[in-house]
């Protein structure tokens, strides 16, 4: 397990940013009381709904909350051996602070929830979907390339498709995708306008852990990625949450929702309404 800091000494060393957070809380509404590590989180807390299946015909499980004219696409997880930032959002939404998601009226975003794109995966602890595709691989990007491990063809799979069909249908301002990196510390990654984000994803979540960082490039190609597809050839602002392995339940909880929280503050200040379609105009041409 990755060394960090107690969650003691963090809040004691970050007392005077965290009044600032707390000020931003009550600006919507909201209380930060993350649940402690004793909880058994559900995520039958909220009604979700069915938005397609799996190969072994598991759901794909999605939820909408709140109304703001701003959209956010919110996936948690898409590789199946990556449950920590999967794990911190149902904490998050069992807990009391899961309210703080959908706060904020007209002024908050409105978040659309897509749980786990890859349930086979997950079941079987293994990266790709059953059929040993990776899924964050496999999607119409300029540049994909056929690939064993990425599918003959983009979409090919039913997983990246069922996302593939909500990028069009909600149509998002912001996409957000939570990973864990196979090694390191936690950092955020970006494709697209997004820096800024990135940027204030990851000095809310370091308020309490220090580890977290943005991290521009991810050092290797990633052809037929989301983020390439997304952010590279749409031009959609997208973040990679990465979180460590490992990563203790509460310090994961607490940097997601500080980072959301952050992020849904920089929506409100400099993000105007966005009309264009970027998803909805090309359809579904690209199956």
């Amino acid at each position: 397990m990755p060394n960090h800091p107690s969650l003691t000494s963090s809040r004691r060393a970050a007392a005077g940013p965290l009044a600032l957070i707390a000020l931003c809380a009550a600006l919507f509404g909201c209380v930060h009381r993350p649940s402690g590590p004793a909880d058994v989180p559900s995520i039958h807390a909220w009604t979700w709904s069915t938005i397609g299946q799996s190969i072994e015909g598991r759901p794909i499980l999605a939820r909408t909350v709140g109304s703001g004219a701003r959209r956010i696409l919110l996936v948690g997880s898409i590789h199946g051996d990556e449950p920590w930032g999967r794990l911190a959002l149902e904490r998050l939404i069992a807990s009391e602070s899961g309210s703080f998601l959908a706060c904020g009226g007209q002024d908050g975003p409105t978040l659309r929830i897509i749980l786990d794109v890859n349930p086979d995966g997950t079941a079987a602890d293994m990266r790709t979907n059953i059929r040993g595709i990776d899924l964050n691989r496999n999607f119409p990007a300029r540049n994909f390339t056929p690939h064993t491990s990425r599918g003959a063809t983009p979409l090919s799979e039913p997983e990246s498709a069922v996302l593939f069909d909500e990028l069009h249908s909600f149509n998002p301002d912001v996409v957000i995708v939570l990973h864990a990196i196979r090694r390191g510390d936690p950092f955020v990654n970006f494709d697209g306008p997004a820096g800024y984000l990135a940027e204030r994803f990851a000095e809310a979540a370091s308020l309490t852990d220090p580890r977290w960082t943005v991290r521009p490039e991810m050092g290797y190609a990633t052809p037929g990625s989301l983020g390439s597809f997304v952010g590279k050839d749409r031009g959609v602002p997208i973040l990679t949450v990465e979180f460590a392995r490992a990563h203790n339940a509460e310090l994961a909880e607490m940097a997601l929702l500080d980072g959301l929280r952050a992020v849904y503050a920089a929506l409100r200040d400099h993000f105007d309404s966005m009309s264009e379609t970027r998803f909805r105009a090309s359809g579904r041409s690209q199956r």
